[in-house]
């Protein structure tokens, strides 16, 4: 799920047809729940912990929607590497994105990153967002939409760190790339709002990490995204590397 951005549907008229806002919240995207079913944990020879996971997203009490494989595996020195294989159920509406939400304490507020930037870029939108190392705050990443929407996310992400004023902190590395957006604003958070002024400032970081999200297009005012930008896909594989850091 994404907060919506204007070119998915408005919020305000939210069941207009043939715009992805409809169908999504049709197929009930913004109530997603993830459902552990098995879990399982072994020790390699070699002193790797592996932990996988089968699990379910999707409404409570109905069909899910995405069935996917979780693996962790955790080395010794505090790295610990991720791996998705998901399969999604064939009659569902092209996804708006797929990847995973993190949310870290308060206080790692210092971003940096090795993807395209400075500025927002999405998949169709990336030609004008050079690949290069760069920096600023969580707060700098947000984009004062007049009707708050989804914003400030970072394609071909390589790496990032977020890091509190002591230089300690998150890294997180692609296998091999992944798109990236921090915020103190959950997704639910800008859906809600129907306009600046009426977002909260949270003190927590929310990091979300997406193989991708669904391009942009033009369908407020023109034609919808391209079918080389959207999420069609039966299956998704999806893998990144955490890590403790500090930034000295």
């Amino acid at each position: 799920w994404r907060a919506p951005i204007d070119n998915d549907g408005f919020k305000l008229d939210a069941q207009r047809p043939l715009m992805p806002l409809a169908a999504w919240l049709d197929a009930g995207f913004d109530r997603y729940q993830t459902k552990v079913n098995t879990l399982s944990v072994k020790q390699t020879d070699s002193g790797q912990i592996i932990a996988q996971i089968k699990a379910t997203a999707g409404i409570p009490n109905q069909l899910p929607g995405i069935t996917f494989d979780q693996t962790y595996m955790i080395y010794g020195d505090g790295r610990v590497k991720v791996e998705f294989d998901a399969q999604v159920r064939p009659n569902l509406p092209i996804l708006p994105r797929f990847g995973v939400g993190l949310t870290l304490p308060a206080g790692f507020e210092q971003y940096e990153w090795y993807g395209r930037g400075p500025h927002e870029n999405y998949i169709d939108r990336n030609f004008g967002a050079a690949v290069g190392r760069y920096h600023g705050t969580v707060d700098d990443q947000y984009i004062p939409y007049i009707m708050p929407q989804e914003n400030g996310n970072k394609t071909d992400v390589r790496w990032l760190t977020l890091t509190n004023r002591n230089g300690v902190g998150l890294q997180v590395t692609g296998l091999p790339l992944l798109e990236a957006t921090v915020s103190h604003f959950t997704t639910a958070d800008l859906f809600q709002a129907h306009h600046t002024h009426k977002l909260t400032r949270r003190d927590e970081t929310f990091l979300y990490l997406d193989k991708q999200q669904m391009g942009l297009g033009g369908a407020s005012c023109g034609p919808p995204t391209l079918p080389d930008y959207v999420l069609a896909a039966s299956s998704y594989q999806f893998g990144f590397e955490l890590r403790p850091f500090i930034n000295r």
